[in-house]
């Protein structure tokens, strides 16, 4: 029995893959407990900048929905039919 271990794709648990008699058997890791981890609000909270994160995050979200917008209001006009004068 031939016995290989790899991460495919990247960062993925560690796969360990046995070849017995032509079958392919797999066993992944256990995942990791996320408990010990600070959350990135836990961690803005502490240094009393998460609502200022926030702000920004919104500005950001609103503009970009206003370009796109501004953007599908652009390919409309482009895609009108030209309206021709009438005398």
């Amino acid at each position: 029995m031939r016995h290989d271990e790899f991460r495919w794709p990247i960062g993925m648990p560690l796969l360990q893959v046995g070849i017995l008699e032509g079958e392919l058997t797999m066993a992944t890791r256990k995942p990791r407990s996320t408990e010990p981890f600070t959350t990135l609000d836990e961690v803005l909270d502490q240094d009393g900048t998460r609502e200022a994160f926030q702000a920004v995050a919104i500005k950001e979200v609103l503009a970009w929905q206003i370009e796109e917008t501004i953007q599908a209001a652009a390919r409309l006009a482009d895609c009108s039919i030209p309206q021709t004068a009438t005398e």
